[in-house]
């Protein structure tokens, strides 16, 4: 998974990106600590709105806290998503978050 900032992609370097969406709450791994919220989203529309999202609170350092921090941030200003080609794509104020689907 990764992240889109003006165009500039942006990775979790040295930790783990990931989401699930189901029945109005999502869970994930934001690079170094787990994170949760509740959401709701209009099919029709293709709205999201990302609500109450709190993490757990590991000693993250350097780059992968920053990226943490952005990552939550752009998170709780999503607005709308599409979903093509197996990827979820989360549009936020400050850019975009893709997911890639996971088989498990």
């Amino acid at each position: 998974s990764h992240f889109i900032i003006d165009g500039k992609k942006m990775k979790a370097s040295g930790g783990t990106l990931d989401a699930t969406f189901k029945n109005g709450r999502l869970d994930g791994n934001s690079g170094c600590n787990k994170y949760f919220a509740a959401y709701m989203a209009d099919t029709l529309q293709q709205s999201i709105t990302i609500r109450g999202l709190a993490s757990t609170k590991k000693g993250c350092q350097g780059s992968l806290a920053a990226f943490e921090r952005r990552f939550q941030r752009m998170l709780k200003s999503a607005k709308k998503y599409e979903y093509s080609n197996n990827t979820l794509s989360i549009i936020c104020d400050q850019g975009e978050i893709n997911f890639l689907k996971s088989i498990k």
